[in-house]
């Protein structure tokens, strides 16, 4: 009793003084939480070992929930004391990690590891004022926060937890180490150092895990932001990088070259670290000097690229570091230092000599057996060793200095070689061995006369006892391999080989070994003994009883026939010997002689054996089922040496010889084919790669034998395959591999399931493949799903850990069972059965990739529009995702377009959009991030699919949106949400309810919370929403987009469509946590939606109105006039001018507006507003704006007061007209304002219109545009009166001043208004145009020429003819008007006159009827009374033909004093026009002179005679017909 008093007052004293300082730990971390962040080391060292303290874990916790406090500020959601309380939890603090809890700790980690993840979203969004301040800005993660958990993920990363939910903390670490959280000086915190120290070491212990990538990113961020922002270098920093070039000598390869690619870029911190610290320098350039050998070829690469970066050089001094790499645990580091070595010795001679002495003596440091560590009683703590693992890590190093030895050092070096050859371990022996042999071939000619007496001595004082066989053999070998250079003395050529064949009669076997290595070298110097001693052998072979002697010389005859090539086999008969011996059926030693010869000479010779080993193979089975175990056991060895001699070649040529003996009938063959199948386990890598996947499945196929023998010697063919599997975890479990093989019913899903259990940290080689490929063939034929998925699965992880070539021989089984695999009903298989297909496709060179996609692609795409099971379109989709990605960034480009066009196209059959529309459920998931870019493009078809009247293609369309969403949610703020948003107002009711699911799905993942919970409230406004969620959405989207999307959703909880009201009250109660304040805050925004179709009074919106005028969206500014016209309509007039202050501001930005549609909407309300407060809203508007138009021309403006007049002419055009007429008249906006007004108008105001312009002084340069103004005006008239009138005031304009304006614009409108013809106002026209012809100014006859011009031009075909009564009444007139015989009108001076309406003429001369040919006649001749010859010449020929016709037809009578008058004018003005129809025109004077009566005629018919006589060419025979014609005619008349 007294005892434990003393106990518990000693545990009492200890507990008081621990609640002291716990607690004032306590106290200060929650009142100074700055001060328990900079000595988080407390936290590490002091509190977190005390929380599993029996005495003290109360105050411990309660001191570790300080710190929580400290480190996470107070917040809603209660994030500290949530991680606090599941910190403990993993740390497994007393009362914490031992009792239950409700919730499971996996659950409690997930939300913790959910909110943390809300704190790393960096969203670079304009923060308004009030939502920046203390009370709403959201917390974000930190260094210190990141410090706390450090424990915690020290915890979690290496533990048994799913690896989903280890995933789940990656990725927030992966998002925590940004620039945007981090800052330089945090960069280089204690804790943050060691965060990424241990996530460097959590790699190494497990690089195969699913977080290996998160991880590796993490820390690759780190050392970017390392290099980039931190200016100086810290000492913690130092930590890190010394745990990254521990990792340098990592055997797993990635690891190693990720260390590179950290230490690459954070090449500028190095030199700086270099430059501070030269004791990091020197260990620095040790490890990176070692990795310049590495054997992967893409470390040294970049390790060498590293070196010249940071320009170190080799030197000497680095030789004490490489010394202990030497004894390093890894082999590769082994090999790596030894490479360093040699390359020292290579650039420094001089240290060659230092090397020797160095090596040798660190290696007979290491001779020594290591006694077992003991403790103070005797009890062993570690037990004894022999270093052999440093010995041979020196032995590499010396094999490596020999090559570069000098010929100065190499007797040295054999010397001290020599005398270390009794080394006890055979691989160090060995190495010691090939050192010198390296020494001497490089040097051993330059020291023969020192070097062959020492080593005759050596061999010669050597006792010939067993402990001394590895000296004999090392010195008979260097003997051996020094009589290379003894060519030119065959007498001590044949001494030294004597020796050796001496030698082996030894029964050693690295003594007879190493005889056999050196003799091929000798035999050819002395090729006649060489023959005569292999003679000698093989009497041995026949004779001797001895096994040590027998295979001795067996050596020795291999050797020679290896030195001697291989004809010597045929010359001596060699196969018939062998032969003979193995038949023989009494003497079993003869057996094992031939059968040792076969062995050595497989061994031996190698692939030079190949030719003759199809002879060998018939007496090789027979020996495999003998009787004497001896017997067995050498044809084992002679069959395994075969094999392992094989080239592929020669592969080919056995292996079938063997397979095909497995079929025969008698059980014998059958069991030595299978052992000798068992043998192939002993070839080279590659042909064992090629021959394994032929020989397991006959293997397999044995283990079904009737016979007992052949099943046992098809398991042991398998056993000594399996031997030589190099893969450490399938050696583990290569027990259940052979069991499923041997019994696939029972033990195949045990068998696969081991191996998917199995953490592989090694490459899968040749053999292990040989044994799991036929279990995975035969599960992918089994009907059970856990055995395809197991199996798919293991395809879908091994091409990360083999060869591709490796993999090619099971192609064959692998795209069958993963295609039957891939349209598995279970969900779960055929995801993995994809994943299969994409390593398949991803690492498989690219010969095999393309070949398997040639027949694997039309497959999948045939398999995606399948219209009888959507299982197999859904399984064809993963897997065509699968081989999308599997082809590169290129082929998705090329992909891409084709799937978009085909969900796009509404005519597509729905079964193969809704195969392609799986496509986008499927894609992200395997692409990630490399998806991104095409996110705002499958919106549409995703939107476009929602509305499909096919159920299906619905239901995969919203599951590819929510996938999508989910995948990328901090993309879809600016690529999918906008678009949604956008949706919510789209006129099909299913678009706008799948908006709402996917905008709801994108809410809850955002604020972290399930939007699966009932949301059926009592009120509708009822909501169960929290602050927290509502400030994790303000700081994912900002308060504007926010505001924008809870009004779309308020909005769509009203919408006529029950299912989407439904949807938008669901997702509005998850999220809103309290309706009325909500609405409160969005009021601005929601009113923006609401100015599209609603109106208001309200004051507070009418303010708002002059806000969103502000805005650059069009529809909302139209909105605004909309509105404005909405309550100008239904309000009262008292309330209207009460605001019409306001209202006026706020129509006049409308009417201001650069867009044409928000002034053509702000018209309307202004008209309204004028009827309703009179003529204030033309001072206020209208004058300012004709004033700012007059000042600037102005276009908008100017739109803007035609918009205005359109609207009400009456009203808005009399006070504007006096200053819009007033000089100088702004031409286009007098006229454009004008045709605004319309014609009715028009009529009323056009002398006010037309005077100021046709008063207007036009320059020379601008009067084409000056008309072209002016003509709006004229073709906005419609009414008939008005354009009567107008065309009078522009003609009298014209005549009375003399003002080219007025018969211009008569052309100009004449050019461009159909109207005028439709109404019949051009025969108005047409009269006056012709009347200028008479006018002086040059300028107004070419415009009435183009007027008359147009008119006819543009008058339909055919009805020009109808203007013939006003030409000719219109030149009547001007002929009346100017009487006189020598009267020129000035229009008909120029050809363009006339030919302005010749058209005419010609149709009435052709096609008319005979009075309107009558009519055209008399135009001519008026035409050519008052025309000049200019204007007459170019149309003479023209007018001369028809009137010819017209003179002799008999119905035209009243038309010939005009035809004649016109031949008569014509021959007076241009004799020469007329002169080519003389002869027609004298012709028709006579025949009517002959048949007609000339009465009145008479004078003008004689004299367009005499003209005519006069200009014919034949004038006197003319006139003598002439005379003959009134002398016989008897008729007074004619006389």
């Amino acid at each position: 009793m007294k005892s434990e008093s003393e106990i518990r007052n000693r545990l009492k004293v200890l507990y008081d003084k621990a609640e002291i300082l716990l607690t004032v730990l306590a106290e200060a971390a929650r009142y100074n939480p700055q001060g328990a962040c900079y000595h988080v080391t407390v936290l590490y060292e002091v509190v977190v070992p005390l929380l599993r303290s029996h005495l003290v874990s109360g105050l411990a916790c309660e001191t570790f929930l300080a710190f929580s406090d400290a480190f996470f500020e107070p917040s809603s959601d209660n994030l500290g004391c949530l991680v606090g309380t599941a910190a403990l939890r993993v740390l497994n603090a007393l009362n914490y990690g031992d009792v239950h809890w409700e919730e499971s700790l996996v659950d409690q980690l997930t939300r913790v590891f959910k909110s943390l993840a809300s704190l790393c979203i960096f969203i670079d969004i304009p923060i308004d004022e009030e939502f920046h301040d203390d009370e709403n800005m959201l917390d974000v993660i930190s260094a210190w926060k990141l410090s706390f958990l450090i424990p915690v993920i020290e915890k979690l990363l290496p533990s048994n937890y799913p690896m989903e939910f280890k995933l789940r903390v990656s990725q927030f670490l992966k998002s925590a180490i940004n620039g945007n959280f981090l800052s330089a000086s945090d960069i280089i915190l204690p804790p943050i150092v060691r965060l990424h120290t241990f996530l460097v070491k959590q790699m190494c212990n497990d690089p195969y895990s699913d977080i290996f990538e998160d991880l590796k990113h993490t820390v690759s961020t780190y050392c970017t932001l390392l290099n980039q922002e931190v200016e100086d270098p810290a000492p913690p920093v130092k930590e890190f990088f010394a745990t990254v070039l521990d990792t340098l000598k990592n055997p797993i390869e990635i690891i190693r070259l990720m260390a590179l690619k950290w230490l690459s870029s954070t090449d500028s911190y190095i030199i700086k670290q270099n430059v501070a610290d030269s004791e990091f320098k020197h260990t620095f350039m040790v490890a990176l000097y070692l990795e310049t050998f590495d054997a992967d070829t893409n470390c040294s690469e970049q390790a060498t690229n590293l070196w010249g970066l940071l320009r170190f050089t080799e030197t000497p001094a680095l030789s004490k570091d490489i010394y202990n790499a030497v004894l390093h645990e890894q082999f590769f580091v082994q090999d790596e230092a030894a490479e360093c070595i040699n390359d020292l010795g290579s650039q420094f001679s001089d240290y060659i000599a230092t090397a020797i002495t160095d090596l040798f003596g660190l290696y007979d440091k290491y001779l020594e057996i290591i006694p077992a560590l003991k403790d103070e009683v005797g009890r062993t703590i570690k037990e004894g060793r022999d270093p052999t693992h440093e010995r041979f890590g020196i032995g590499k190093a010396l094999a490596r200095l020999a090559d570069c030895l000098e010929s100065k050092h190499t007797q040295k070096f054999i010397e001290l070689i020599a005398d270390r050859l009794d080394e006890r371990n055979p691989q160090c022996h060995t190495l010691l061995r090939n050192a010198g042999v390296t020494a001497i071939k490089k040097n051993g000619e330059k020291v023969m006369s020192t070097l062959l007496p020492f080593l005759d001595k050596k061999l010669s004082e050597t006792p010939e006892r067993k402990e001394h066989d590895n000296i004999r053999q090392g010195l008979v070998v260097l003997l051996g391999t020094l009589g290379m250079y003894l060519e030119t003395q065959p007498d001590k050529v044949l001494q030294i080989f004597q020796k050796l064949i001496s030698s082996l009669s030894i029964p050693s076997e690295a003594v007879q070994r190493s005889v056999a290595d050196c003799l091929p070298q000798l035999v050819g110097f002395i090729e006649n003994d060489s023959n005569d001693t292999l003679e000698k052998l093989l009497h041995i072979m026949e004779a001797s009883t001895n096994y040590g002697e027998r295979r001795g010389a067996a050596y020795g005859i291999a050797a020679i026939i290896s030195g001697l090539r291989t004809y010597v086999i045929v010359e001596m008969q060699l196969l018939k010997r062998v032969e003979k011996m193995i038949t023989s059926k009494s003497n079993i030693n003869q057996k094992e002689s031939a059968l040792l010869i076969m062995e050595l000479l497989f061994k031996i010779l190698g692939k030079s054996s190949e030719p003759f080993m199809p002879a060998f193979i018939p007496s090789l089975l027979l020996t495999f089922g003998d009787s004497s175990a001896n017997v067995r056991n050498c044809s084992n060895d002679a069959g395994k040496n075969m094999m392992a001699a094989l080239s592929p070649h020669g592969a080919k040529l056995i292996l079938p010889l063997i397979l095909k003996a497995t079929a025969n009938d008698n059980w014998r063959t059958k069991k030595a084919s299978a052992e000798l199948l068992g043998a192939v386990s002993q070839l080279a890598p590659r042909q064992l790669s090629s021959c394994l996947p032929k020989v397991v499945p006959t293997l397999v196929e044995l283990l079904t034998d009737s016979h007992h023998e052949v099943q046992k010697a098809g398991v042991n063919a398998l056993k000594e395959i399996a031997k030589v599997v190099k893969n450490p975890e399938i050696m583990s479990i290569s027990t259940y591999l052979i069991g499923a093989l041997i019994d696939p019913v029972a033990k195949t899903n045990k068998a696969l399931e081991t191996v998917l259990n199995t953490r592989f940290l090694h490459y899968m080689d040749p053999p292990s493949l040989a044994l799991i490929m036929p279990i995975i063939k035969r599960a992918f034929s089994d009907r059970n799903t856990d055995a395809k998925r197991m199996s798919a699965q293991i395809i879908a992880n091994i091409y990360t850990i083999t060869e591709e070539k490796d993999m090619e021989p099971y192609l064959n089984t692998i795209v069958p069972g993963l295609q039957t695999a891939l349209l598995d009903p279970v969900p779960e298989v055929r995801t993995v059965a994809a994943r299969g297909f994409g390593a398949l496709l991803r690492f498989s060179a690219e010969s095999v990739r393309d070949q398997v996609a040639a027949i694997l692609v039309p497959w999948l795409k045939e398999r995606l529009v399948s219209q009888t099971s959507m299982v197999d379109r859904s399984g064809a989709a993963q897997g065509l995702s699968e081989t999308i990605a599997a082809f590169g960034e290129e082929y998705l480009d090329a992909s891409m377009p084709d799937i978009l066009a085909i969900t796009e196209n509404p005519a597509t059959n729905p079964f193969v959009r809704d195969g392609y529309l799986l496509l986008f459920i499927y894609l992200p998931i395997v692409l990630r991030e490399r998806f991104v870019n095409f996110l705002a493009r499958t919106v549409a078809p995703l939107l476009l699919s929602l509305s499909d009247e096919n159920e299906v293609v619905r239901s995969t369309a919203l599951k590819a949106g929510q996938q999508l969403i989910n995948m990328y949610v901090t993309q879809a703020r600016t690529t999918i949400l906008p678009q949604l948003q956008k949706a919510l107002f789209n006129e099909n009711w299913r678009i706008r309810h799948a908006s709402v699911q996917l905008i709801g799905d994108y809410l809850f993942n955002i604020s972290g919370v399930s939007g699966k919970m009932s949301s059926v409230t009592a009120d509708i406004d009822d909501t169960m929403g929290v602050e927290t969620i509502n400030k994790a959405i303000l700081a994912n989207l900002g308060r504007q987009s926010r505001d924008e999307i809870f009004s779309g959703l308020y909005l769509c909880r009203q919408d006529v469509a029950l299912v989407v009201r439904q949807a938008a009250s669901h997702v509005w109660k998850v999220v809103v946590p309290n309706t009325p304040r909500t609405v409160r805050d969005i009021m601005s925004t929601l009113f923006t939606m609401l100015l599209k179709c609603l109106a208001s009074s309200s004051q507070e919106r009418q303010q708002f109105l002059k806000d969103s005028l502000e805005t650059d969206h069009i529809e909302q500014r139209v909105g605004v006039a909309v509105a404005l016209n909405e309550v100008l309509n239904n309000c009262s007039r008292e309330s209207i001018a009460t605001l019409a202050g306001e209202l006026m501001v706020i129509l006049n930005k409308c009417l201001s507006d650069p867009s044409p549609s928000v002034r053509s909407s702000a018209a309307p309300p202004f008209n309204l507003l004028m009827q309703i407060i009179g003529p204030a809203a033309l001072d206020e508007i209208v004058h300012p704006m004709v004033n700012k138009f007059l000042e600037t021309s102005d276009a908008d403006t100017l739109d803007a007061l035609c918009t205005i007049v359109h609207e009400n002419s009456r009203s808005f055009l009399p006070p504007i007209l006096p200053k819009l007429t007033k000089q100088p008249v702004n031409a286009y906006g007098l006229c454009r304002i004008a045709a605004s007004a319309g014609s009715e108008t028009l009529n009323k105001f056009l002398p006010q219109f037309l005077r100021p312009l046709l008063s207007s002084r036009v320059k020379k340069d601008d009067f084409d545009e000056f008309l072209s103004n002016c003509q709006i005006c004229l073709t906005a008239i419609t009414d008939e009166q008005t354009m009567l009138s107008a065309v009078s005031q522009l003609v009298d304009e014209t005549a009375e001043n003399n003002n080219i304006i007025g018969i211009a614009l008569l052309r100009k409108w004449v050019e461009s208004s159909e109207l005028l013809f439709d109404e019949g106002i051009v025969d108005e026209i047409l009269p006056a145009a012709i009347g200028f012809y008479t006018n002086k100014s040059p300028e107004i006859v070419e415009e009435a020429i183009a007027t008359v011009d147009a008119i006819i031009r543009q008058t339909e075909q055919g009805h020009a003819i109808e203007f013939l009564p006003l030409v000719k009444k219109s030149l009547e007139d001007i002929a009346a008007t100017n009487a006189g015989e020598n009267i020129v009108v000035p229009g008909f001076n120029k050809p363009e006159g006339f030919a302005a309406f010749l058209p005419v003429i010609k149709d009435a001369l052709f096609n008319g009827t005979n009075g309107q040919k009558e009519q055209a006649i008399a135009t001519c001749e008026l035409f050519t009374r008052l025309a000049s010859s200019s204007g007459i010449l170019k149309h003479a020929m023209l007018i001369c033909g028809p009137l010819i016709r017209c003179l002799g037809d008999r119905f035209l009578t009243e038309a010939r004093k005009s035809a004649l008058q016109t031949f008569k004018t014509l021959f007076e003005k241009v004799p020469t026009g007329v002169k080519i129809f003389v002869p027609q025109i004298q012709t028709e004077l006579f025949k009517l002179l002959q048949v007609e009566t000339l009465g009145s005629l008479k004078n003008l018919f004689a004299t367009t005679l005499c003209h005519a006589l006069c200009n014919h060419v034949k004038s006197e025979t003319v006139f003598n017909d002439l005379i003959q014609f009134l002398l016989v005619n008897e008729d007074a008349k004619v006389l």
